[in-house]
């Protein structure tokens, strides 16, 4: 049986006063959703961590918009002593990103790709409609899906790329130079 454990419409100020932001970011709010954008004089990723630490199997929900690249964003989850899964599902950071789309999930600290597979969102613009964004988690498996379509689907068999990560914190993270918004965030434990 499923179960909403969290929810936060990211649609103003008070929404996040619990987060904590890593490096320098600027951060409004308009229309009900949260931009979020790096300085590009620091060129140091933002990550903004949710407050909650989340059991092992849930399923996470969030609304994306790219507006402004290049850039890249992230999403951070089951984060414990330093060990995560990493789902990069906008890269349009370099040249390379730009011209072949491509979604990567990676496990503990970046050192492992373990799932790689299409980015269907279009390139960045004001006028994109919001796309659905869903993280999976239960077991040892892990699925990322955009507009209800998986992007990615990976078993982890606890040895190839380390132990099978359980709960832990989640987290938004983007390059300096990307500008996005993002809104209605929900966690089921499932």
């Amino acid at each position: 049986m499923s179960k909403l454990i969290y929810e936060n419409p990211l649609g103003i100020q008070e929404n996040i006063k619990d987060f904590v932001c890593e490096h320098i970011a600027e951060i409004s709010f308009e229309n009900n959703a949260m931009r979020l954008s790096g300085k590009r004089a620091n060129d140091m990723p933002v990550v903004l961590w949710c407050p909650v630490s989340f059991p092992a199997d849930i399923r996470v929900e969030w609304e994306f918009r790219p507006l402004k690249e290049p850039g890249e964003a992230t999403f951070i989850f089951a984060i414990k002593d330093e060990n995560a899964f990493y789902v990069s599902y906008f890269r349009r950071k370099s040249d390379k990103d730009r011209a072949f789309h491509m979604c990567k999930l990676i496990k503990d600290k970046g050192e492992f790709i373990v799932a790689e597979g299409p980015d269907p969102l279009p390139d960045a613009s004001e006028d994109l409609p919001w796309y659905r964004m869903c993280v999976v988690k239960q077991g040892n498996r892990v699925t990322f899906s955009e507009n209800e379509t998986v992007i990615l689907d990976f078993r982890d068999d606890g040895i190839t790329s380390g132990d099978i990560l359980t709960g832990g914190s989640i987290g938004f993270k983007q390059s300096s130079e990307l500008s996005a918004e993002y809104r209605n965030l929900k966690v089921t434990w499932i």
